[in-house]
């Protein structure tokens, strides 16, 4: 088959936007797919004076290159953001446990939605604002292929390969793509979410119907859950993933407040001052990761000829 398949890159940003453009840039650099095009959404929310930074970014990253950018805003109200949801699954049980459902929401959920129906693109890719592509990535025809053919069961991961220190032997490759199965019982850690933000390529249309009656309220939330529904119902079963991965998660500091990952100390608002004085983000990354996310030892932030150290690895 030859038929063109299109990519909606979708990615998730919160007062990172030096972080961001970095992140953009590696995109541009390293990816690309075999036959068709991708374009990019960016859906941010900032507080106090990090809106400047999104402002020039949008200015850098225009629609002609492919990028649009869309903030999140105050949501409609419980009866319309929540009751239609609230009996679907799990959703009342998440919305008695956890109080970032009911205090502060916005219009995340419906704003996501909403940009992936207005979509052409038959596949979806989810991304957050502190990860880069670090080899040269094209997505095969052949795997579109594959998810548009069982839409529910099959996804393409970046982040993993055999290269991963965590591996399997239970990995299969064919044609230069290795094959597992989420729910084998001897498989662990990456290798048993089947669903993720972080680089895996989905089915358009099969997101949204999993996703619509699904109570999530952020980037966290939304893998939580999804991964949640995804296993009780065995959806996304078949995982697919390049030999070696060629997207990791470059950890300098941490934003989200929902899991305590491990990151470095790179201060926001000291990345956002920089950033308006026209500074760029610099870090170099090993070939030979073994791991879906590091910390560099040295991030610099560049502008001409300065560069000015950040401190970013914690004790």
């Amino acid at each position: 088959m030859s038929d063109r398949h299109d990519l909606l890159i979708v990615v998730f940003s919160f007062n990172r936007a030096m972080q961001l453009d970095a992140m953009l840039q590696s995109v541009k650099k390293h990816f690309s797919l075999e036959c068709g095009r991708h374009s990019i959404n960016v859906i941010f929310h900032t507080t106090g004076h990090h809106a400047e930074s999104y402002s020039r970014l949008r200015q850098k990253w225009t629609e002609e290159q492919g990028v649009t950018f869309f903030e999140r805003e105050r949501g409609k109200g419980f009866f319309s953001d929540v009751l239609p949801h609230l009996f679907h699954g799990r959703n009342a049980f998440w919305y008695a446990k956890y109080p970032f459902l009911r205090k502060g929401r916005d219009d995340f959920k419906a704003l996501l939605e909403h940009r992936i129906e207005s979509s052409n693109a038959s596949h979806v890719m989810f991304m957050t604002d502190d990860s880069a592509f670090y080899r040269h990535t094209i997505i095969p025809s052949s795997v579109l292929e594959s998810i548009s053919a069982r839409p529910f069961e099959s996804s393409y991961r970046l982040y993993v390969g055999a290269n991963l220190r965590d591996a399997p032997p239970e990995l299969i490759e064919s044609s230069g793509i290795l094959h597992w199965d989420y729910y084998d019982s001897r498989l662990k850690h990456h290798w048993v979410y089947p669903f993720a933000v972080d680089g895996t390529v989905y089915a358009r249309s099969a997101f949204l119907r999993t996703a619509k009656h699904v109570l999530y309220a952020n980037p966290n939330s939304l893998e939580g859950f999804m991964c949640f529904v995804a296993i009780r119902r065995r959806l996304f079963n078949h995982g697919m993933s390049p030999v070696d991965a060629t997207l990791v998660g470059v950890s300098i500091n941490r934003v989200q407040k929902v899991a305590a990952n491990d990151s470095g100390s790179a201060d926001v608002e000291l990345l956002n001052d920089l950033y308006l004085k026209g500074y760029e983000l610099d870090y170099a990354i090993p070939e030979n990761l073994d791991w879906p996310h590091f910390i560099p030892g040295n991030v610099f932030a560049v502008r001409g000829n300065e560069r000015i150290e950040v401190c970013c690895r914690t004790p």
